[in-house]
């Protein structure tokens, strides 16, 4: 039987020849299932293949199974384990993907050790169903998987068909995570300790890390191209949120999308539309709305938003911008509603505006103020993100500086509300 692309060949099964020994069309099946189910865990050549459902594996970020598959679309959702290695020679790790159609061009980082060693540009599709990719972890000289390691598969750019396309986007396939590959030499271990302490951040493109790879006038056009462009340019291991959670140790889940608003978004043409953030705030996954995300699952120590530059960012020099007192009612229904689904395990806030334009600050601290009043435990900040000229290059979003810059904006904030000492950011390599 033929393999499809992506996953490891299945045996053939020799057909029987005329001995005189009648066999079921029933054992044949059992047999062949067997058979199957075996080289699902041990393929040509000694491989392993650990499914995307294996114990042994371990998920950070919102995602959503489906039988033996994973499926994600939120920015820095990751995929890891522990295995120990006994040989350097030879030694490949594979990722198995299903890879959604165009205008999605996924990029992930590889991470050893909690170090990024390499990066991977998935293909873009074209095909339907979706295309199976390989995607394997390439180790620069002097590296080797001899030992205990620490290996994870990042997702570290979004899910560029919801900025691209909105409401035509809803119902696309996400990216659909098969599993990993290990070489003989390889075993699994036991999935890493998480950390104890949690960081949620909501926002979108500057807390996607939207063309922060940029760093001169040529990259400042090339990193404004989409889709390509938007990918290459992005790197979520130097956005705010995984910086932040270097910083202070913590896990990290993300949801943010490029151009979306409260009210409105970024190429909105009317003051308002139904596929704003609310639209798609408490999915587990973007474009497949009936995976809901439990929110009883996980519960940050501290909530980080910061929504409301595309409300006003181009809409202001056409005259949609939402009115202040407009903007604040629903930014407060909109926190108020993400806070309940918490049901009271969610101790603190951070509200936040900045740093591509102030011109929403004042209603966004004032929205900070009435969620800070509400009757309830909840504790509230609001912190006003700055950054110099400098410091905002693609379309005037936070290069990698300015992502360092604003992360040291939050943690006096964070460590006030956690009681939290922040350390030293790990370094983050490419």
């Amino acid at each position: 039987q033929n393999s499809r692309p992506g996953q490891l060949p299945l045996p053939t099964i020799p057909a029987m020849a005329s001995s005189g020994v009648a066999m079921s069309h029933g054992y044949w099946v059992i047999t062949l299932a067997i058979l199957q189910v075996a080289w699902a865990q041990r393929g040509h050549s000694g491989r392993v293949f650990l499914a995307a459902d294996s114990s042994h594996l371990q998920y950070t970020g919102r995602h959503a199974m489906n039988g033996t598959q994973a499926m994600w679309q939120w920015q820095g959702t990751k995929v890891g384990m522990r295995l120990s290695c006994t040989s350097a020679i030879n030694v490949t790790l594979e990722a198995h993907l299903r890879v959604p159609h165009m205008p999605d061009i996924d990029k992930y980082a590889w991470m050893l050790d909690g170090v990024q060693v390499s990066t991977v540009s998935l293909p873009a599709s074209y095909q339907t169903p979706p295309q199976y990719v390989v995607a394997p972890l390439d180790l620069s000289f002097g590296i080797d998987l001899i030992g205990e390691h620490t290996v994870e598969l990042v997702k570290i750019s979004e899910a560029l068909s919801v900025p691209c396309l909105w409401s035509l986007a809803d119902g696309l396939d996400p990216t659909t995570f098969e599993g990993f590959s290990l070489p003989a030499e390889c075993r699994p271990l036991e999935p890493p300790t998480r950390p104890s302490r949690r960081l949620e951040f909501v926002g979108d493109s500057i807390t996607c890390g939207f063309g922060n790879l940029a760093q001169n006038a040529g990259d400042e056009i090339k990193c404004s191209v989409p889709p390509v462009g938007w990918r290459d340019y992005e790197d979520f291991t130097r956005a705010m949120p995984t910086l932040a959670g270097s910083a202070f140790g913590a896990e990290v889940h993300t949801e943010c999308i490029s151009q979306v608003g409260v009210m409105r978004n970024g190429d909105t043409t009317t003051k308002t539309t139904d596929h704003n953030m609310s639209h798609y705030i408490h999915g587990a996954l973007l474009t497949r709305h009936g995976a809901q995300w439990d929110y009883s699952s996980w519960t940050p120590d501290v909530l980080v938003v910061n929504l409301g530059t595309n409300d006003y960012d181009i809409s202001q020099f056409v005259g949609l911008q939402p009115s202040y007192d407009d903007f604040q009612a629903h930014y407060t229904a909109f926190l108020k509603d993400l806070v309940s689904r918490y049901e009271g395990r969610l101790s603190a806030l951070v509200v936040a505006c900045g740093p591509m334009m102030t011109k929403q600050c004042p209603a966004v601290k004032q929205t900070s103020e009435a969620i800070a009043t509400a009757p309830s435990a909840l504790k509230v900040q609001y912190v006003d993100l700055r950054l110099p000229s400098s410091q905002l290059v693609c379309i005037w979003h936070p290069n990698v500086a300015g992502h360092h810059a604003m992360v040291e904006q939050l943690k006096p904030a964070i460590g006030e509300l956690t009681g939290w000492a922040p350390g030293l950011e790990e370094a983050v390599l490419v």
